[in-house]
């Protein structure tokens, strides 16, 4: 079907990629009634004359004698329908004519209120604080009065001491996907800059655009714009690990299906600490390229790399199911999601639950299903089939003629009883 639209789209003058109509048929179902696209003017042919130049219409005839020469008066000549005045427009959206009788008055524009893309704009400050740490730099000192008064009282002599300064100790490179579909969540990335820039715990606060059409994604200097320099993405990985990388994106491009987006991921989570923040709603992670499941996730040191974090599934013992690609982080711009991402980090050695990206699980238009541990058939007495469970508090029909405080069938003996390798199915008999 979309193929079809799609053709008949394109043998019209307009050529739209999959993704694109997509886009375009969920941006509809979410338009809010009456912002339709523009109107047509009803199409009226423009009078030869000016509204001043207009001719008047024609005085009636007086009456006189008939053409028949009856001498009957003659009735004068009727008007036409009256006239219907300027045409308007089709459709009721469009903006009405002017009337240019009427006297204009003059107008200011004035800035409405409007809800914010990021809810709880002050808490979600306030989950940063964690990573409002100052650490000693050794690249920078500054004069330790304390010690220098205590210098020059022992010795006499004008020495001075210095100290390292006491610096925030992470900075951050903010990268922003500018795809087709990122220009919807615009304003959740200019939201979520300036709420970065004024958290007070990074060094500074670095932009970047992230081109994803390319064969290989590419870093801007300014995002949304579709110009400025080019850079490698090599150019973000720290080897201090000093920087923390967070990536706003919907996961809808097809860089993030394909496993360029990933290989790009892994290279800055093996510097340093490393997030992605989606900007779709959590039910729809799964249809996009950034699909995300929990995981137990312990860190080892504070901001070390992402690579470095041991992580455990948070129900299944450790020895069954296994992590084995680079943990990269999904958050919901919520304060809750970013406050135990925030405390993890910040922490020397510390446990949260996450969600990580799972990468080739999503496929367009079909969701990921979470794995399934599968078991073997297990045998059962007679039928092949695991006995079913009886409801609590019901009594069987009848009680067996043998009683017996132990089955003889290996299938239903506890497992610390049963022989190494299993028999073949039998039907259950109960010894006496």
């Amino acid at each position: 079907m979309i193929t079809r639209v799609t053709q008949v789209l394109a043998e019209s003058g307009a050529e739209l990629s999959r993704e694109e109509l997509l886009d375009a048929l969920w941006l509809a179902g979410r338009m809010p009634r009456g912002s339709g696209p523009l109107a047509r003017l009803a199409a009226a042919p423009e009078s030869p004359y000016g509204p001043a130049e207009a001719p008047t219409a024609a005085a009636p005839a007086p009456a006189g004698p008939g053409a028949d020469g009856t001498g009957e008066p003659r009735e004068p000549a009727t008007a036409g329908p009256p006239d219907p005045g300027p045409a308007r427009p089709v459709l009721a959206t469009a903006e009405p004519a002017r009337n240019t009788a009427a006297p204009q008055v003059a107008a200011l524009p004035v800035r409405a209120p409007d809800g914010r893309a990021a809810a709880g704009e002050l808490r979600l400050g306030k989950s940063l604080r964690p990573l409002r740490q100052r650490f000693p730099d050794p690249r920078r000192h500054e004069l330790d009065i304390a010690r220098t008064v205590t210098a020059l009282a022992d010795t006499g002599m004008p020495e001075t001491v210095t100290r390292p300064v006491r610096s925030r100790w992470l900075s951050l490179a903010l990268v922003i996907d500018d795809g087709v579909s990122m220009v919807l969540w615009q304003r959740l990335a200019a939201e979520l800059r300036a709420l970065m820039e004024r958290a007070g715990a990074f060094r500074d606060v670095r932009v970047h655009g992230l081109d994803t059409r390319g064969a290989t994604p590419l870093l801007r200097t300014r995002p949304y714009t579709g110009s400025g320099r080019l850079r490698a993405p090599e150019t973000l990985s720290d080897p201090t690990g000093n920087t923390l990388v967070l990536v706003v994106s919907d996961g809808v491009g097809e860089a993030w299906r394909d496993g360029r987006m990933r290989r790009v991921m892994e290279l800055w989570a093996r510097c340093g600490p490393t997030a992605v923040v989606q900007a779709l709603p959590t039910r729809l992670w799964d249809g996009s390229g950034i699909a995300a499941r929990p995981w137990r996730v312990t860190t080892r040191r504070r901001g070390g790399p992402t690579r470095a974090w041991h992580v455990t599934d948070p129900v299944l013992p450790p020895d069954l199911v296994h992590f084995d690609s680079v943990p990269v982080p999904v958050l919901e711009p919520t304060p809750a999601a970013v406050g135990d991402w925030a405390r993890l980090i910040a922490s020397p050695g510390g446990t949260a639950v996450l969600p990580l990206w799972i990468p080739g699980r999503s496929r367009p238009g079909r969701p990921a299903a979470a794995p399934v541990l599968m078991t073997a058939p297990t045998p059962s007495c007679g039928s092949g089939t695991p006995p079913r469970p009886r409801p609590t508090g019901s009594r069987p029909t009848s009680p067996p003629s043998h009683p017996s405080p132990r089955p003889s069938c290996a299938w239903c003996r506890p497992r610390s009883d049963r022989p190494p390798t299993p028999a073949t199915s039998r039907r259950c008999s109960w010894a006496a």
